[in-house]
């Protein structure tokens, strides 16, 4: 009912009380449980539209029960529920592989290895400027936000617009082939990396991401990413990060670059990487599942909602 949470919505599959700061909705024989819970997850919106309150909104059970929902024959709100929870179960099995990938990077103990510092051409800060909670309009340009890179994957819309009173300040733009890297973050994030496939030079880096390019005839800058972005690399860049604060952790540029990586020949580089983006292509298939059947959710209960307002429901 109230602050950040307001407007989640819950179903309930045991008997439990709740504080004052839940309201604990009790469907008659007219409504399907189920369809109920679906109807209010999926606007949210609504919700929060009436709530009242300051920087953050208070739902009030007086505006809980004169919000008007549609309401349509039974058997049609279990009909909606079974599409919508065929959908769901779509999105749980992609998230299921999503949430069990961890890439695997072979290595022989008679590779020879070699520290970031002898294959990175250097680590350049971004500088963080003043900004704007949103994107970026055409003619404008944007700082990057450390989410950029905390997938593993490069994100370019994970950015603020930088103010025009800043825009001289900035420096630093993701180039292609370069690795962007986390240098201040939460002790899990930490060291957090990506490949950048492209450039782009109307976004810029802010001072806690680090970015490096690797011009080694014999090293792939693709190879060198995906160690780094694996869970015992990660687990050791944490490892040797400072910082006296419980959330955040910083790495020192000096100890990122003693870190020690396998240097195997360039032919099996290439080969490790050609195996990893083909599991990558199915983990992105599957982020693309998600997406997909999420809309197709959406898009079921807004026509819910547009029938009622067209006259169809009441």
């Amino acid at each position: 009912m109230y602050g950040a949470t307001a407007g989640e919505v819950g179903i309930l599959r045991m008997a439990a009380s709740t504080n004052q700061a839940v309201c604990a909705l009790v469907p008659d024989a007219r409504l399907d449980p189920n369809f109920l819970y679906r109807l209010l997850r999926h606007n949210k919106a609504t919700l929060i539209r009436f709530a009242g309150g300051g920087a953050q909104p208070n739902i009030s059970q007086k505006i809980v029960r004169d919000i008007e929902i549609p309401l349509p024959p039974l058997e049609i709100q279990r009909e909606i529920v079974a599409e919508v929870e065929g959908y769901q179960r779509i999105i749980d099995g992609a998230r299921a592989v999503l949430d069990n990938y961890r890439p695997h990077i072979p290595v022989d103990p008679e590779w020879p290895s070699v520290e970031l510092g002898e294959i990175f051409e250097a680590l350049e800060a971004g500088v963080s400027v003043n900004s704007e909670n949103r994107t970026k309009l055409p003619g404008e340009i944007g700082i990057l936000k450390t989410s950029a890179v905390t997938s593993g994957i490069f994100n370019p819309d994970e950015h603020k617009a930088v103010l025009p009173e800043e825009v001289d300040r900035v420096k630093c733009s993701p180039r292609k082939g370069s690795i962007i890297i986390s240098r201040m973050n939460t002790e899990a994030l930490v060291g957090a990396s990506a490949y950048v496939e492209d450039d782009f030079p109307d976004l810029f880096l802010p001072d806690r991401l680090w970015q490096t390019v690797i011009t080694r005839p014999d090293v792939s800058a693709k190879y060198i990413h995906t160690v780094i972005a694996s869970d015992e690399y990660r687990a050791r860049i944490s490892s040797i990060c400072g910082g006296t604060s419980g959330s955040m952790k910083n790495v020192a540029k000096s100890q990122l670059l003693k870190v020690e990586v396998p240097l195997p020949d360039i032919e099996i580089q290439e080969a490790i990487v050609a195996d990893i983006e083909a599991e990558q292509a199915l983990v992105n298939g599957n982020r693309d599942l998600i997406a997909r059947f999420e809309k197709k959710i959406e898009a079921a209960m807004a026509c819910v909602w547009g029938e009622a307002k067209a006259g169809v429901a009441a």
